[in-house]
C-alpha cells in the first residue's frame, strides 16, 4: 500500500499509528534469469499472509496440469466456450495461474488486498507445449 508510505497517521503513534508495523522497505530478492525458468510470480503481503511461496506456485502449476491433462476448457479458463475447441498456451496459464492463487488466497481467509502478477518467462511456452503434447509435469519440473 504505497499511500501508507507517507501517511503521517499511520506511522506516528499522538496520531494512533505505530511506526513498525508500515514500513516502506520492500522484500527484494535479485537472482539470473535462466532459459529453463517457466514464469515470475509477484503477489502482495495478502497473499503471503497465508500461503508459503511453495503453495502458491504449486497451485499455478496444479492447475496447468490439471488442464493440459484433462483437455478442457472450464468456467475458470479466459478460453471457455463450448463452441472452441480446446486451446491451452502460456497466456492462458499465466491468466489462469492468477485466478487459482487468487481464490486460494481468498479460500485462506486472507484479510488483506490480495494481487497477484505472472510474468511468462521462455520456458514457460516450451514447458506448456511439452505438457500439451503429453509429457508428464513431473518429468518436466
Amino acid at each position: 500500500m504505497s499511500r501508507t508510505f507517507g501517511d503521517i497517521e499511520a506511522k506516528r503513534s499522538r496520531y494512533g499509528g505505530n511506526a513498525n508495523v508500515i514500513v516502506c522497505d520492500p522484500e527484494i530478492r535479485s537472482f539470473k534469469l535462466r532459459d529453463n525458468f517457466d514464469f515470475l510470480l509477484i503477489g502482495c503481503d495478502g497473499i503471503f499472509e497465508r500461503l508459503s511461496n511453495k503453495q502458491v506456485i504449486d497451485t499455478v502449476w496444479e492447475r496447468i496440469s490439471e488442464q493440459t491433462t484433462s483437455r478442457t476448457c472450464d468456467h475458470i479458463s479466459p478460453n471457455y466456450s463450448r463452441n472452441k475447441p480446446f486451446q491451452y498456451d502460456e497466456h492462458v496459464a499465466a491468466a489462469e495461474g492468477v485466478e487459482m492463487g487468487l481464490r486460494q488466497a481468498a479460500v485462506s481467509r486472507s484479510l488483506d488486498n490480495i494481487t497477484i502478477l505472472i510474468l511468462g518467462l521462455k520456458g514457460l511456452k516450451s514447458t506448456i507445449k511439452k505438457l500439451n503434447n503429453g509429457v508428464s509435469l513431473q518429468k518436466i519440473r
